[in-house]
């Protein structure tokens, strides 16, 4: 959004510019017409000036391709950075009670509705179930919505809401839960309280799009369920249910991977790789899947937020 600047940068100061894209199209996306095609047509153009884009993932790289009307190869990614070593566990994940975690906006698209529809499921089964849920109320009447879902489901008091936490109070819920869910009904581009959860050691259940396909394949940290699909969403809490041990190992080795590939210092390598190609006119590669290689070898890295 803020692209308006990258000519008269140029233009200036004669350097390369660099502009992450981090989630801003569904804002674009959000405004009326005529001012959102106009808005879009502002930002190709000023695209032109921008020597490399920089994505958090492959997928969200793909997606801004077409949003920005650019080549493959002017899009590197680095991806979320997170400081696993302020988020480790210290005891083992809690199973008894099992216990979901949300943290999040409490906002329609944010999908805290399928969630609570899937605990009435698994309640309606017969499955001990909690829900520790935490994120500042961006819509009261959807969150009264909530409340009222879950006095007809029969789960008012299965549920403990947190409020909007700060960073200790996240880690103290992140060790609170047995898994974490993030069920938005929209792509997300970063994903970064799921990560945050396997950091912890904590598996997470997410939705098959955005960029969770991506992550999961890469941390082994989870299960994907279609987006807005309460049943399926149940089904895969159970499977965490039902293997407690399978669930542990894949917290435990997603907090591995992400220690790895999201580190803080795997993401200034791959930031400072691209520096260096930019200021020497190099590329990262084609839109085949290994520009990022070009720039990451085998680890990856970035900071972003999507809560």
């Amino acid at each position: 959004m803020l692209s308006g600047m990258a000519p008269a940068v140029k233009r200036r100061l004669g350097v390369p510019v660099i502009c992450e894209v981090k989630g801003e199209d569904g804002f674009i996306e959000s405004i009326p017409e005529p001012h959102r095609s106009r808005a879009i047509e502002l930002i190709r153009r000023n695209a032109a000036s921008v020597d490399r884009f920089v994505a958090p993932g492959e997928w969200y790289a793909d997606r801004m391709v077409r949003f920005l009307d650019v080549q493959r190869d002017r899009i590197a990614v680095v991806r979320t950075a997170i400081d696993s070593s302020a988020l480790r566990r210290g005891v083992s994940r809690p199973r008894r009670p099992f216990t979901l975690g949300y943290l999040s906006a409490i906002t329609p698209r944010k999908g805290m509705h399928v969630l609570v529809e899937a605990a009435g499921i698994l309640a309606g089964e017969g499955r001990e179930l909690r829900l520790r849920i935490a994120g500042q109320v961006l819509n009261r009447r959807y969150w009264r919505d909530m409340l009222r879902e879950m006095r007809r489901l029969g789960i008012a008091d299965r549920h403990e809401y947190l409020g909007d936490i700060d960073e200790e109070g996240k880690r103290a819920l992140l060790h609170s839960v047995s898994a974490f869910c993030q069920p938005s009904i929209e792509p997300e581009a970063l994903g970064t309280a799921a990560l945050e959860a396997q950091a912890a050691g904590v598996p997470v259940v997410a939705p098959r799009e955005g960029a969770f396909p991506e992550m999961l394949e890469l941390t082994g940290g989870g299960l994907l369920f279609a987006s807005g699909d309460a049943e399926e969403l149940s089904d895969r809490v159970a499977v965490l249910m039902d293997d407690p041990d399978a669930a542990d190992a894949m917290g435990e080795a997603a907090a591995a991977r992400v220690a790895g590939r999201h580190s803080p210092d795997a993401a200034a390598e791959a930031m400072l790789a691209i520096l260096d190609q930019v200021t020497r006119g190099g590329t990262l590669g084609g839109g085949d899947g290994h520009g990022e290689e070009d720039v990451q070898a085998d680890e990856e890295g970035s900071a972003g937020e999507d809560r």
